[in-house]
């Protein structure tokens, strides 16, 4: 068997991480409902496992009164090879363009090598992007999210402990960075500090503290560092905002009672 159809074609490999778990219980986890659930958190995991096959991974936040955030991809399957390869195919959300996204598994040591620890490496092939447009910052922005999830999936699999919250937000969600260009905002949410600092959907942040922000990491990297409250010179493509940070669970707490304003009941 080939264990890299994808390569062959021309395929940009993301991603690789080798994770402590059988090849087995890992397929597991990537081809069905139920494995997919436990590391994507999904609310809703629909997957007809064969060529042409459609899917679907929905995500609902619910608020006090039953207000509901979704995030959702649907599209097909494009390959299917069981134990070896899952290919998918969807739309971006922002350009409507059709992207791959393909998990490839491999043992990480010879299987006649007892001695060493279980392992099988993931690889995470993404493609598919537009090279100009809203494309150049999907890229970005789908790999982080991706890669993220992958480490997400070594956690759960292995049993470890989950991954630290970040200690404070901004309240800005971007579609990717470009580099050279900046990120591009796709929501400033309602109420937070971003969002007080005039900054808007469509807006591009060029750099913090003088410092180029040219991926999704860059920002990251930045929040980091921070503590509730501290505050960044930030640069956008057309004017320059203070942007205060805010304490990850009163952040949170501001969101549910958003989607409890926002919520309203249908009419008997």
């Amino acid at each position: 068997m080939d264990l890299h159809p994808w390569d062959r074609r021309g395929r940009t490999i993301d991603f690789i991480r080798s994770i402590r778990a059988s090849q087995e219980d890992l397929w597991e986890r990537l081809s069905t409902p139920a494995g997919i659930k436990s590391w994507l958190r999904m609310s809703e995991v629909e997957l007809e496992l064969k060529e042409g096959g459609a899917f679907r991974f929905a995500l609902e936040t619910q608020g006090r009164a039953n207000a509901a955030v979704s995030h959702e991809i649907a599209g097909r399957v494009k390959e299917a090879i069981p134990g070896w390869l899952l290919a998918l195919e969807y739309p971006l959300p922002a350009s409507g363009v059709w992207t791959d996204l393909s998990f490839q598994l491999r043992p990480s040591y010879p299987v006649f090598h007892q001695h060493y620890p279980v392992e099988c490496d993931l690889w995470l092939i993404h493609s598919g992007f537009p090279h100009e447009g809203l494309g150049l910052f999907e890229f970005d922005g789908h790999h982080r999210h991706w890669r993220q999830r992958v480490l997400d999936l070594a956690v759960d699999i292995e049993g470890r402990p989950p991954l630290p919250r970040p200690s404070c937000l901004s309240g800005l969600q971007f579609v990717g960075g470009a580099t050279g260009i900046g990120l591009l905002v796709s929501q400033a949410i309602k109420g937070s500090p971003a969002d007080v600092a005039g900054i808007r959907e469509g807006d591009i942040l060029v750099s913090v503290n003088g410092i180029r922000m040219n991926a999704l990491d860059d920002f990251h990297d930045w929040i980091d560092e921070c503590e509730p409250g501290d505050v960044g010179e930030v640069r956008l493509q057309d004017r320059t905002v203070r942007l205060a940070t805010e304490d990850y669970e009163t952040a949170r707490r501001r969101f549910l009672l958003r989607a409890d304003e926002d919520w309203v009941p249908a009419r008997r």
